[in-house]
């Protein structure tokens, strides 16, 4: 059991660590629990492009044209699937660059890939985290997962747009708080 006196000489030093001070400290800190990405809270991770996801956005909104903050909220559910599902096509990619450059000579790598699987990559992020398991397996079990909620929103939307009554956005309500 603690004692008072610890409890007070750890509050005490508690307060010494003021966290990260530089901007590149914070925004290193800000990713410390990210393991792979696919069920991030954010949608945008820090070495994805906004700019290819707008485009999705604008892509995916313009072909549902959703009516309504439910059909606005399911789109939006739309959007999210697909771009995991991108990234998850993104990470597996890596892992194959990265068993393939594990089994083959450097210089038939870079015959085949150049000089962009060097650095850390998502990839590489993933498969450490999916260590001593069948790593794709435990890939294909998250798409199948991310597909599952993309179709699910598609089929709701088609749903809500066949209905005649309007369902009333009370309903809604508890999802979105």
């Amino acid at each position: 059991m603690t004692s008072q006196k610890q409890i007070i000489a750890n509050r005490k030093n508690a307060k010494k660590s003021t966290g990260p001070a530089t901007a590149q400290g914070k925004k290193i800190t800000a990713c410390n629990a990210l393991k792979h990405g696919l069920l991030s809270g954010h949608l945008l991770l820090p070495d994805e492009n906004e700019i290819q996801l707008e485009q999705l956005r604008n892509s995916i909104f313009s072909s549902l044209a959703p009516r309504g903050e439910l059909e606005l909220f399911l789109a939006e559910r739309v959007l999210t699937a697909a771009w995991r599902l991108q990234r998850l096509i993104r990470i597996e990619t890596e892992m194959m660059a990265g068993d393939l450059q594990r089994k083959t000579t450097p210089s038939a790598f870079d015959l085949v890939f150049g000089n962009r699987h060097k650095q850390p990559t998502l990839g590489s992020a993933v498969a450490r985290n999916f260590s001593e398991t069948d790593n794709y397996s435990k890939l294909r079990r998250y798409e199948t997962s991310i597909e599952r909620g993309l179709f699910r929103a598609l089929h709701e939307l088609q749903s809500l747009r066949n209905t005649k009554k309007p369902i009333p956005l009370q309903l809604l309500n508890p999802v979105l708080k």
